[in-house]
């Protein structure tokens, strides 16, 4: 029997933050995680990291290659911007400062 645990990362679209150039995973990583649990001869309990193949990643890969996943997308490509800012999409709108906004549904109901 075997059985494969994922430690799933952060699955996107692309990195939208600091932290996701070192735990993302694409959606094609992914794809070729799925493909290699499903395809896998090697017997026994896997705890395997998905992630993709980052340049700054804390993660081993090789638990996962030890069952056919080889990530190949790394998020320094990816991402849409520099190494130590942030992208235009890592916090949310909600947010100002420390404390968060109400939520939109929350603004339009009056509870009298």
């Amino acid at each position: 029997m075997t059985v494969v645990s994922a430690r799933i990362g952060t699955l996107g679209a692309i990195p939208t933050t600091e932290r996701h150039r070192r735990t993302w995973l694409s959606f094609a990583d992914l794809t070729r995680l799925i493909e290699a649990t499903a395809t896998t001869t090697a017997g026994g309990h896997h705890i395997v990291y998905a992630i993709s193949a980052n340049r700054r990643r804390r993660c081993p890969l090789e638990p996962g290659n030890a069952i056919g996943y080889f990530p190949q997308d790394d998020a320094e490509e990816w991402a849409p911007f520099e190494a130590g800012r942030s992208g235009s999409g890592c916090r949310s709108p909600r947010w100002h400062g420390s404390r968060p906004r109400s939520p939109p549904w929350r603004e339009s109901v009056r509870l009298d």
